[in-house]
């Protein structure tokens, strides 16, 4: 995400703000992050994190929660770096590699330089310090022979560059015979190499690179695409060397942070996406990475929450087979009466010690049969034997049913809740999602009762219609239940997909007639917030909020509707 062309930017930044100032105070306040306060009046903070997902440098504002106790390596960092002056912060060409170098005074109080190498490499980044020479005092992640053959980063060794330190800078080499190698009719491996050969490039980057060589070809019949590719990388070139980037995030339909670039990326924007330009580079890293961090918390107890569903989900579906099973057996329940009567239609014949006897069968066309019995019985008791065995299956039957429905409801309902997750995009509402299955009794409520959590309000999504009306749409079972019952009138229009779980939706009529465009808007949107969303066809049915009730023992969302019509979205 954070290619080397941004990181030129983001680097620039930096140096503007915090060159010649000293460093304050320094700390490890987690595994993969570091952080560096500077003597100003506004008190910069610049951050080092090396987490695979979030790896950056960048300036922050943010409160930072600092440990109590400092590791080894923040030590170390403490005694070289406290009190010394950033001389210098600059990029290995457009590779994502960062150089701090530091004036201090050693144990003597010689002036000497302290460098911080900071490798933004995936998973592979690191945060090295190392002498004026390159010799590795300690890093926050070391690598021996055991994790590398290639490349070890280890105390009292030299500092080398990593292996893919040597692509091809744009800036200063001519690239016009290097393209002549390209596959030109491949436009992933096009990308592909454009990330393989040149510094800088990300995959996202050399997309919209090739997708503005494409566009250009469709529309000017005169150029090759060899040369509409030169063309767009020119133009790249063009905004790095004179600084012409600006900070740009772009927002998915959730407007949600999905991606940044240092120029307006046209392939996203074609794409639906909106674009946005904030302030300042590291003020957009900013933005970006707190939501990603939320998104990825919310992902997280998502995971956790389904993963615990679709446990319990798959012993119920087990339970229900077990249970249809047994009421199979139950079938025959009607030949147990049926053999009771005859035997005690006919106990003259049958003596005592006789293990079985046969019989004219009057329910089948006086057919025989043959019934067995227990020899340690009289007639009269095995006949009573058979009445036993038949109403007590008759109660099992009637059991099972309602064990069968209550199996099935519960099936359909921790369904529901596995679709609200999954279209939950906050951690409010993830929040009342876990206090609901807490209530519900599927989550352990919190350990400590006595103190009184502020819960997130049930709030609902709210959309007009073409027509003017209001949509309004359920974030989960509970919310549906309060949208439906507490909040809708009886004359509003519910909707829902057909037999799928999904939200409740209301189009609020103030008792006006609905026309048939906002009908068609509320089914679709009841389509596409539902588990149908991604199916081409859905059938979702449509009444009046009076004619929707709940059930007896219903659980949360779950509803019984009649008076309804039926309207089939296409997607």
């Amino acid at each position: 995400m954070l290619n080397g062309f941004f990181l030129n930017f983001v680097v620039n930044e930096i140096k503007s703000k915090l060159l010649n100032l000293y460093v304050d105070k320094v700390y490890h306040t987690s595994k993969e992050e570091v952080v560096i306060y500077f003597r100003s009046s506004s008190n910069y903070k610049l951050l080092l994190n090396i987490n695979a997902g979030y790896a950056r440098i960048t300036l922050t504002n943010q409160k930072i929660e600092n440990p109590s106790e400092a590791t080894m390596f923040c030590m170390l960092l403490r005694k070289y770096l406290n009190n010394a002056k950033l001389i210098n912060l600059y990029q290995y060409d457009f590779e994502r590699l960062v150089v701090l170098e530091f004036l201090t005074s050693n144990d003597v109080g010689d002036k000497i330089i302290i460098k911080l190498v900071v490798e933004i490499m995936g998973k592979h980044s690191n945060i090295i310090l190392v002498t004026k020479d390159d010799l590795i005092i300690d890093s926050i992640k070391r690598v021996d022979l055991n994790m590398s053959k290639i490349r070890q980063i280890l105390p009292k060794i030299h500092y080398q560059l990593p292996q893919n330190c040597n692509k091809i800078n744009i800036l200063t080499n001519s690239i016009d015979n290097i393209l002549d190698n390209f596959m030109l009719d491949d436009e992933i491996e096009i990308q592909n190499q454009l990330v393989k050969n040149f510094q800088g490039f990300s995959k996202l980057l050399a997309k919209e690179v090739v997708y503005l060589a494409k566009y250009n070809f469709d529309f000017d019949v005169n150029l090759g695409f060899k040369e509409c590719l030169l063309k767009s990388l020119e133009e790249l070139k063009n905004i790095v060397r004179n600084n012409l980037g600006k900070p740009y995030i772009f927002l998915n339909s959730k407007n949600q942070p999905k991606y940044f670039s240092f120029m307006p990326l046209k392939h996203l924007t074609d794409e639906g996406f909106k674009i946005k330009e904030a302030d300042s580079y590291t003020e957009l890293l900013e933005i970006f990475y707190a939501e990603k961090n939320n998104l990825d918390r919310i992902t997280q107890n998502s995971k956790d929450m389904i993963c615990k569903l679709m446990s319990l989900q798959k012993k119920l579906k087990n339970k229900l087979k077990i249970q249809k099973e047994e009421k199979l057996n139950c079938k025959d329940k009607d030949k147990l009466q049926q053999c009771a009567i005859l035997l005690q239609s006919n106990l003259y014949k049958i003596q005592k010690g006789d293990d079985k006897v046969v019989l004219e069968d009057f329910f089948n066309d006086n057919h025989p049969v043959t019934i067995k019995l227990n020899t340690a019985l009289s007639a009269a008791a095995n006949a009573q034997k058979y009445f036993n065995k038949y109403k007590k299956m008759c109660m099992a039957d009637k059991m099972l049913t309602d064990l069968i429905i209550n199996t099935e409801n519960e099936i359909e309902y921790i369904d529901s809740v596995i679709d609200n997750i999954l279209r939950s995009d906050t951690r409010d509402n993830l929040e009342l999602i876990k206090i609901e299955l807490q209530e519900q009794g599927y989550l352990r409520k919190s350990k400590d009762n006595s103190i009184k959590r502020k819960l997130p309000k049930n709030k609902f999504l709210k959309i007009q219609s073409v027509d003017g009306f209001d949509i309004l749409i359920g974030n989960n079972n509970v919310n549906n239940d309060i949208l439906t019952f507490k909040h809708a009138s009886k004359n509003d229009i519910w909707f829902h997909v057909q037999k799928i779980p999904g939200a409740h939706i209301i189009v609020l009529t103030n008792g006006r007639s609905v026309p048939i465009t906002t009908i068609e808007q509320a089914a679709t949107i009841a389509a596409e917030h539902s588990k149908a969303k991604d199916e081409n066809l859905v059938s979702v049915d449509y009444t009046e909020v009076k004619n929707v009730k709940k059930f007896k023992g219903a659980r949360p969302g779950m509803v019984i509707y009649d008076n309804f019509k039926t309207i089939i979205v296409r997607k």
